[in-house]
């Protein structure tokens, strides 16, 4: 009957239009079948005709005007259809409610397929949204009835245009009402932590309702009628946000992304205000939108909700594993890979989260972050206790499990930790924002950092952990250089709590364990602070450099540091003294380098760079091997040592910074003259590795032609 009505053209339409509404009335099977005819009518025309010209301008008028008795004629029917349904299921009558299901079913449908496109005028003065409203706390229809609204939310309207901007204003405050209630009753129902979980009743949902709130936060925010409104529904999403299921969680954050970008803390365009301000005061209530779309956009989230959303956010980033080898894979993923996927993009979209909020309230966001961090280090310590006990005692199988479950708990905590203060302190430690809260915030991160001075770990993932941790801090040196000593100084100690089995100025065994590599690993970590610490405050360091410099050689002749960690520590120090003068830097450079141009300039050492033969016989040596043996190739000291040489010119020459350019030349005498002036000084500031070209280059170019020569 769609088709045929279709193909007869607008005048067929709008004769059957009152036969199908006068049909409705004479039974739930006719009432299905006119809302279907409507249904895909609207659908065909709107989206599938291919036809266009006058005729489709005709049909789009046709349907236009019908709008007019069709959306009155559905909220109707919604009503009459319910009521009689609910009437014959509590009479027992079966097939007549499902019949009178069908109906509403249908009707939603065709609603859905309106509000697309009909007139917001229609929409908000009529009692569309409201009947939507009811049908989302009815759990056979809310599926339907959140599509209806899914699709108005999806509506725009024109800010120049008076009436159309009022209609449009009019109607969302009526959708966010109806959000706030739906949300409501779905956190309110019994056990709503346990059915908006994984195969609980609500899951899905649960789900699709987050999704279309932050997808009215993104577009109609300032529209919500109220600021009641508006903190009711953030309330509501923050207990989305605290239920231990990622995929809700996930969606959560959306919402919240969303509204951080609109006040100016996350990166992206605000679309919310750029709207209002193009209303201007052409109409009634003008003025007043004026002033709402100059209001402050950072009062779009009151500190309390940043607060709770950063400590929200904490308590899900500590449940979230940090290694998946033999993690169990809850049931909504499909498999390891995917969950570590989802956990990953959690984790990015929360830090970007908490960093914009701690942007908007740095003190409130300081009291979560000071009150979680108290907590997981506890539970940190105590894993890492636990981790010594199962290494030096023979513990029974299912003790030992245990054990290793507080270690990962441990490890959880510790990582929730790392990934809090690496999204709240760089926007607490902007200089704007410690310009303007002053010694409390200064005291209460310096009261953070001080927390994690006091540890000690052994466990080597607890260790990079906590190295990462105290980078965290890098920015607050700027601030408080006083703290720079006793962290340095940590990350001493720490390097040597997890102590080596032999001279770290010899080679790593040829086969090595897992537990070697995480303690290697974990040692770097930490020797890799000095360096990501100099790079956010070098003139901190300025002070400390020859104590530093001596501290490393300590160290490296008493076999405490291996080859990788010294050159960490090297590139620290160029790090640091990228502020310096150019004096300096050749003073340090020189000292750097001093070892290696000693060996580099003997001629018994560049004579194994020769030939490619040569070069085997210093840093390959084999020995022919027995029949049915595979070849041994020897030499790893030499080797090791060669690389980590080649590993400092890198690194140094990463750290060094070339002189100014020179001006550039332009005509006329006098800039001619300026030019020369501004050249000689470029030849006389040198850059600071230009003294060790001559003896450098010329070895590293030898070790690639050997190299090169050897595959030939």
């Amino acid at each position: 009957l769609a088709a045929v009505t279709r193909q007869q053209g607008p005048e067929a339409y709008a004769a059957l239009l009152p036969q199908l509404i006068a049909a409705a009335a004479e039974g739930p099977l006719q009432a299905e079948i006119s809302c279907m005819v409507l249904q895909f009518v609207s659908e065909d025309i709107t989206q599938f005709e291919d036809r266009g010209g006058g005729w489709k301008r005709s049909y789009l008028s046709a349907l236009l005007a019908s709008v007019e008795s069709i959306l009155p004629f559905i909220v109707r029917l919604l009503q009459e259809s319910f009521q009689a349904g609910s009437t014959a299921a509590y009479q027992g009558q079966t097939e007549l409610a499902r019949q009178h299901a069908a109906v509403v079913s249908a009707a939603l449908g065709t609603l859905g397929g309106y509000v697309e496109w009909a007139p917001i005028g229609r929409l908000s003065s009529g009692s569309v949204i409201e009947a939507c409203s009811f049908f989302l706390g009815v759990p056979d229809f809310r599926d339907a009835a959140l599509v209806v609204v899914k699709q108005i939310v999806g509506r725009r309207a024109n800010p120049k245009e008076a009436e159309e901007w009022d209609a449009y204003m009019t109607a969302m405050a009526k959708l966010a009402d109806a959000l706030c209630q739906a949300a409501g009753a779905i956190l309110a129902a019994p056990n709503a932590q346990d059915e908006l979980t994984v195969e609980g009743s609500n899951e899905e949902y649960g789900r699709r309702l987050c999704t279309v709130i932050a997808t009215f936060a993104d577009d109609h925010w300032l529209q919500a009628g109220s600021m009641e409104k508006q903190h009711l529904l953030l309330r509501h999403m923050l207990e989305f946000t605290r239920i231990p299921y990622l995929p809700l969680a996930a969606v959560a954050l959306s919402f919240w992304g969303a509204l951080m970008r609109e006040a100016g803390a996350a990166p992206g365009a605000a679309k919310l205000l750029s709207i209002q301000s193009g209303r201007g005061t052409s109409a009634d209530g003008g003025s007043q939108q004026g002033q709402q779309a100059d209001a402050d956009r950072s009062n779009l989230i009151p500190p309390e909700a940043c607060q709770l959303l950063v400590q929200a956010l904490a308590e899900q980033l500590i449940r979230l594993p940090v290694r998946f080898e033999d993690v169990d894979v809850p049931l909504w993923a499909d498999s390891a890979a995917d969950y570590k996927d989802a956990v990953g993009q959690f984790r990015s979209q929360s830090k970007m989260v908490m960093r914009a909020a701690a942007k908007l309230a740095p003190l409130p966001v300081l009291s979560s972050t000071a009150a979680f961090q108290q907590v997981s280090l506890a539970t940190a310590t105590r894993s890492d206790n636990t981790e010594g006990t199962a290494a030096s005692s023979s513990q029974q199988h299912q003790q030992g499990s245990q054990l290793q479950q507080q270690l990962q708990q441990g490890h959880m905590a510790l990582e929730a930790t790392v990934l809090l203060l690496e999204s709240v302190l760089p926007s607490m430690c902007d200089a704007a924002v410690m310009a303007r809260y002053g010694h409390s915030l200064k005291e209460g991160l310096g009261a953070l950092l001080q927390q994690l001075l006091a540890l000690r770990f052994r466990d080597p993932l607890l260790v990079t952990l906590h190295a990462r941790a105290l980078e965290a801090f890098s920015k607050y040196i700027i601030h408080a250089s006083e703290l720079l000593v006793p962290l340095l100084t940590t990350t001493f100690e720490c390097m040597a709590a997890v102590p080596i089995e032999q001279s770290g100025q010899l080679p790593p065994p040829a086969k090595v364990t897992l537990r070697w590599k995480e303690e290697a690993m974990a040692r770097l970590s930490m020797a890799k602070v000095m360096l990501n610490v100099a790079k956010e405050a070098p003139a901190a360091y300025q002070p400390h450099l020859e104590a530093l410099a001596g501290r490393i050689q300590q160290l490296w002749d008493a076999g405490q540091l291996r080859e990788g960690e010294k050159v960490a520590l090297h590139e620290g120090l160029m790090a640091a003294v990228t502020v310096a003068n150019a004096r300096l830097q050749q003073q340090l450079l020189e000292w750097l380098l001093r070892p290696v141009h000693a060996k580099w300039s003997d001629p018994r050492w560049l004579a194994t760079l020769d030939s490619p033969s040569a070069f085997a016989s210093e840093y390959m040596q084999h020995e022919q091997p027995a029949q049915g043996s595979s070849v041994v190739i020897q030499s790893r000291p030499q080797r090791w040592t060669l690389h980590h040489e080649l590993q400092l010119f890198e690194r140094v020459l990463r750290r060094t910074p070339p002189p100014p350019p020179a001006a550039a030349q332009l005509d006329g005498q006098q800039h001619q003259q300026q030019y020369q002036t501004a050249s000689q000084q470029q030849q006389q500031q040198q850059h600071p590795f230009t003294p060790h070209l001559e003896w450098a280059l010329v070895p590293v170019t030898n070790i690639i032609c050997c190299l090169h020569g050897l595959y030939r």
